[in-house]
């Protein structure tokens, strides 16, 4: 069962692709290779909202919602799977993250859903 949920993310922006060409994300999609998107626009922490994913052929798309509505198309934009791990991993552990927003009643199926992920659920102090 899915848990509706609103994730927000703090994530290294300098591990995502910059502002990219349609060439580049469909190039993704079918192979799933990451390495000849745009450079990145800047190298901050940055907080966005993830709201969806778009799968292909051998690559997998995360939609990213920004505050900046320079990047992308007014503020949303696609990166790839695993630029977003990438860009959540961070050097320093501690620093990055996600909040997973859910309603009272569907604390407990989210909590085991990102521990089947393979994630922890715990209190961030940053």
């Amino acid at each position: 069962m899915k848990v509706p949920a609103t994730v927000i993310a703090n994530v290294d922006t300098a591990r995502l692709w910059g502002s990219q060409s349609a060439t580049a994300l469909e190039h993704y999609l079918n192979t799933g290779d990451d390495s000849d998107g745009p450079p990145p626009e800047w190298q901050v922490g940055h907080f966005v909202a993830l709201y969806g994913t778009l799968t292909g052929e051998r690559g997998t798309l995360v939609a990213v919602a920004d505050t900046y509505p320079s990047l992308g198309d007014n503020g949303r934009l696609l990166q790839p799977a695993s630029r977003v791990a990438a860009a959540l991993a961070r050097d320093r552990p501690g620093t990055g993250g996600v909040l997973v927003v859910v309603a009272s009643h569907s604390v407990s199926e989210a909590e085991q859903a990102i521990q089947r992920a393979g994630l922890q659920t715990v209190w961030w102090f940053n």
